[in-house]
């Protein structure tokens, strides 16, 4: 059985973190959106996950940026939210 069988059966939808890193979030971008605010909701900035990429969104991500040394980004790049999810503890 793969694991993508696995996951079916399990009841469990397509692997949207590996499509996610795999740049390739399957609805236009919202998701990777999504995941970078569940994540920087969970770092403790003021934002919600809407999919939309709000100011909030944005002056955290500035934030998030400067405080872990990182070049600012104009996107939301599944690196950057490889970064993300790795500091928010997973």
């Amino acid at each position: 059985m793969t694991p993508e069988s696995e996951r079916r059966s399990a009841g469990l939808g397509p692997d949207q973190i590996g499509a996610l890193l795999r740049d390739n979030p399957g609805d236009g971008g919202s998701h990777i959106v999504r995941t970078a605010q569940i994540a920087l909701a969970k770092l403790g900035y003021a934002v919600k996950s809407t999919g939309a990429e709000d100011g909030a969104t944005r002056r955290a991500l500035r934030h998030f940026e400067r405080a872990h040394g990182l070049a600012p980004t104009t996107e939301i790049s599944p690196e950057l939210v490889k970064q993300l999810m790795a500091a928010a503890g997973g």
